[in-house]
């Protein structure tokens, strides 16, 4: 990997064939980030320790990812995981979809760099004073599809991704029950239980908008993780 510091924005990760190239720049310790009005926050990158990035419950770690305001910047190497092990977990997660429909591109037919698709990176809010959450984004391409997919380093889980087909429709709002069947596969995968799945909206700029509502403590609290469904995209837990 470079010396050269990056940071990448979430929601431009997104965009799997492209995502290397909306890369903006970090330089002299400052990070810019144009989606928030071309403002720049002061961080001293050498001082974020991977130690601390292990103090965040798996609760936590949704919830930031699934924040906007969020800083995405690479990192040299994981803690628990290397490169091969990364893109094995995200493979078997790929594989899983597959076989529950929810992504529509087979993954023999997928392919990735492991040193340029499979890359280290910490997580942090726009402050740069929180914990950080040290993953792995994992970035795959085929002819019918891409995926963009992050795994935390610490506990191997998927976070989140994002998934473009480039012919067959992936979810809609009448595949109910592929929805339902999602919605169980990531409360079990996650390690929580299902408490709800809400409908928010059916916008046709935006797509349809699912909640999951997981519970990490037995139902006292949820966390919300977003399904949004688009014509020929959706994205689970990322922007």
């Amino acid at each position: 990997m470079s010396n050269r510091k990056q940071i990448i924005l979430a929601a431009l990760l997104m965009a799997a064939a492209v995502a290397v190239g909306l890369a903006v720049p970090l330089a002299a310790g400052r990070l810019k980030d144009a989606a928030f009005d071309n403002t720049s926050l002061s961080l001293d990158v050498a001082a974020l320790d991977k130690a601390d990035t292990a103090k965040l419950g798996i609760d936590e770690k949704l919830r930031l990812l699934s924040s906007r305001d969020i800083y995405i910047i690479d990192t040299d190497e994981g803690r628990d995981l290397d490169r091969e092990e990364a893109a094995k977990t995200a493979e078997g997660y790929l594989y899983e979809l597959y076989a529950l429909g929810i992504v529509t591109c087979a993954p023999e037919n997928m392919y990735y760099d492991i040193y340029d698709d499979v890359c280290p990176v910490v997580l942090i809010d726009e402050s740069g004073r929180g914990d950080g959450l040290l993953a792995w984004s994992f970035v795959a391409n085929g002819d019918d599809g891409s995926i963009v997919m992050f795994i935390d380093d610490e506990s191997s889980l998927m976070l989140g991704m994002s998934f473009y087909s480039n012919g067959e429709a992936v979810l809609t709002e009448d595949d109910a029950d592929l929805i339902d069947i999602f919605a169980e596969y990531c409360a079990d995968r996650l390690g929580g239980k299902l408490m709800e799945i809400e409908h928010i909206s059916n916008d046709v700029s935006y797509g349809d908008l699912f909640r999951f509502k997981i519970s990490f403590d037995d139902g006292f609290t949820y966390v919300p993780l977003d399904l949004r469904l688009y014509e020929s995209h959706m994205a689970f837990n990322m922007e």
